[in-house]
């Protein structure tokens, strides 16, 4: 069996780097009570790899970056690694800690930590205004007293035999137009559901011809007073110009509450939804919204305003909180506080602007996503827009996120689709929980089926971070993910579900199964593929076998992932056979390509190892692995078979890999996945 080892080329490669910061929080939830200290442990690395012994590091920590809080320095020279700094809260908001490297010859290097304060205590800086909604329904009232005006632009080279795409633009009050784009799928169906996006900041977006293709009407509106061009440099080139002309359109008409510019905006796209509705193709009890920044802001607030809308997903929103700096705390974009803060007019008006407000008038259910270290829509400003939902709620708290969008936010648009689309297994639960051997498995319902979380004796080895709404993955959030899944940017229509339990079929199964073994076999289509997934799982064994046949001509990215290993505690890789292994470390600077049957991961944390296997695989031309690593986030070793590949009906190929979770020590943790491996091929 050979091995190699890192390729001396990249070690040169990283001598090169700058030195490092690595913050490790003591709860990695980053929760605590308020009176507790947060405490963070410190460590830097230089250029060789080894401890940096030269240089001032120093952690400053406000409230919501804000007030001062707390300040520690550390002289590298003169205090032995690790460094620990800690500070604490006494009342409901967000520490923030500020790391700053001061390296002899350097310049400053810098790293963001946040932990929350019972956040679920957050309320806004200022009140609701008593005719808060009476302002808004005027204006709704004044626009429906006048006809509606709606021009459609038809977009040829957009247009299919399956969908049509078109300019849309809406009048509103004051003579002005809002601007968008409609797209509608023409699959057979009589009815669609139906999807409202407004972008975040910037010089806005085309039309979503994605979401269309997998059966959503969509209606995406900018929130510019001119129609956005097609092509990105064109778009830019306008938004500039219209900057230059009147300056950021997120103050312009401050402090009037009737001409600021989002008032008629938002009127224009909530008479956009009314007639989205309206439309013969779209189910109009299934219409839901998203959005991300400032999109996210305007999901909730449209969602407030119009009735039509089913279901919300904001994510990082804006326009949250304006009143903040009232309370210590740092208001969400666009900074009305700060930009007028010597102006009462100005944050009087603010008021009716505030998604906090909105928020309390929401009469649907919402997913919010709030990234901890977000510098441009604070944590704080999205709680206390959050704590204001009366509705079925939640938010995912991604502490190490800032202004950012993540897995999370693709689940919670799933979650979204799910709430406009009937479940496709009628009879089965949301989910089901395995116990199979020394594995705890949990499989996700709804519009698709995928293995979401797996367990191994007894350690959570993580949630789902890849899953979405269209693909069939393992994923261990602490040491690495295997399994396989389509790309495709569509939800899978389910054409079967079976499972057996220790060789016995269940029509309806548990919430709870307790078993030795279990198979779960799934055919679903994929545009013009049928995907049967066969999920087997025994002897602390999950073996996955994907068969796919074209039923009509296609060409799509279809992709096996061998490995996905998240970079908190994951430490080593081996490919064994052939390919690389090595050490992952906290700078993250690998670039390598070499084919990989198997591929074994360690995790020093618990113990324990994974090794995934490669037993079967179809492709067209040469092996396309790449192990790839991106700093700071995450790493991979997949295999790209059949992307940009041309299916012909009646093509076939086939899929099949092997993953099991193993017990070993730093110094047996290869051979004991050598050894597994090779049973593996005796069979």
């Amino acid at each position: 069996m050979k091995y190699l080892t890192i390729l001396p080329t990249l070690l040169a490669a990283l001598a090169l780097t700058a030195a490092e910061i690595t913050i490790t929080p003591e709860r990695p939830e980053a929760l605590y009570r308020c009176g507790e200290t947060a405490g963070y442990t410190l460590t830097v690395t230089a250029k060789d790899g080894r401890p940096l012994r030269a240089g001032k590091l120093h952690a400053i920590f406000t409230r919501d970056s804000r007030t001062p809080v707390a300040r520690r320095s550390f002289d590298l020279a003169k205090k032995e690694p690790p460094y620990v700094a800690q500070a604490a809260l006494n009342e409901p908001g967000f520490l923030r800690m500020a790391v700053m490297l001061e390296e002899p010859g350097e310049k400053p290097q810098y790293k963001i930590a946040a932990a929350g304060y019972e956040p679920e205590k957050l309320r806004p800086g200022m009140p609701e205004p008593e005719d808060f909604m009476q302002f808004w329904r005027d204006g709704q009232r004044k626009l429906r007293e006048t006809p509606a005006d709606i021009r459609l632009t038809p977009i040829p080279e957009f247009t299919k035999p399956d969908r049509e795409v078109y300019r849309l633009s809406v009048g509103t009050l004051d003579g002005q137009r809002v601007y968008g784009f409609l797209t509608i799928p023409k699959k057979g169906k009589a009815k669609y559901p139906a999807l409202v996006n407004v972008p975040g900041a910037g010089p806005g977006i085309f039309a979503d011809v994605m979401l269309a293709d997998q059966g959503f009407v969509v209606l995406n509106m900018n929130v510019l007073p001119y129609p956005v061009p097609r092509l990105a440099g064109e778009s830019r080139a306008k938004y500039d110009e219209y900057l230059k002309a009147g300056g950021h359109y997120k103050f312009r008409g401050v402090p009037d509450r009737d001409r600021y510019h989002f008032r008629n905006i938002y009127l224009g796209i909530d008479r956009a939804i009314d007639y989205l509705a309206e439309r013969p193709e779209v189910d109009a009890r299934n219409i839901g919204i998203f959005g991300s920044s400032q999109g996210g802001g305007s999901a909730i607030i449209l969602a407030a305003l119009n009735a039509h809308i089913k279901a919300a997903v904001a994510n990082v929103p804006a326009l949250c909180d304006h009143g903040a700096p009232a309370k210590g705390r740092a208001p969400g974009w666009p900074l009305f506080a700060d930009e007028f803060k010597n102006d009462p007019a100005a944050l009087e008006m603010a008021r009716y602007f505030d998604a906090a407000n909105f928020a309390a008038h929401l009469k649907c259910p919402v997913r919010v996503i709030v990234g901890f270290i977000d510098p441009v829509c604070s944590p704080s400003s999205v709680y206390a827009m959050y704590n204001r939902i009366p509705t079925d709620k939640k938010i995912v708290n991604e502490p190490l996120m800032g202004h950012a969008t993540r897995m999370s936010y693709t689940r919670a648009k799933a979650w979204l689709f799910d709430q406009l689309t009937p479940p496709q297994v009628p009879g089965w639960p949301e989910s089901v929980e395995l116990a199979v051997g020394d594995l705890g498995l949990r499989l996700e319902s709804r519009s698709f089926w995928t293995l979401y979380r797996i367990d191994y004796k007894g350690d959570r080895l993580g949630v789902d971070q890849w899953g979405s709404h269209y693909g069939n993955v393992f994923s261990f959030r602490e040491y690495g993910f295997v399994g396989s899944g389509h790309r495709e940017n569509e939800n899978e229509r389910i054409l079967s579900l079976a499972l057996e339990v220790d060789g016995k079929p269940v029509e309806r199964p548990a919430p709870s199964i307790r078993a030795s073994a279990v198979k779960l076999v799934k055919r679903s289509m994929v545009r013009g593929l049928e995907v049967t997934d066969t999920l087997e799982i025994a002897d602390n064994r999950i073996t996955e076998t994907v068969h796919v046949t074209c039923r009509s001509p296609e060409r799509l990215g279809y992709a096996f992932f061998c490995m996905y290993p998240w970079a908190t505690s994951f430490t080593l890789y081996r490919a064994l056979d052939e390919g690389t292994g090595g050490s992952f470390t906290d700078s993250g600077e690998f670039l390598l390509n070499s084919p990989a049957r198997a591929v074994a991961l360690f995790n020093p944390k618990f113990n324990k190892g994974v090794l995934s296997i490669v037993e079967k695989e179809w492709r067209t031309g040469p092996r396309r692995e790449q192990y790839r690593d991106t700093p700071g986030r995450y790493r991979k070793h997949y295999s790209q078979l059949l992307t940009g590949k041309r299916f012909e009906q009646g093509q076939q190929c086939e899929f099949k890999m092997t993953v099991i979770p193993y017990e070993c020590t730093p110094e047996n943790w290869v051979a004991a996945a050598e050894k597994l491996a090779g049973k593996r091929e005796k069979k």
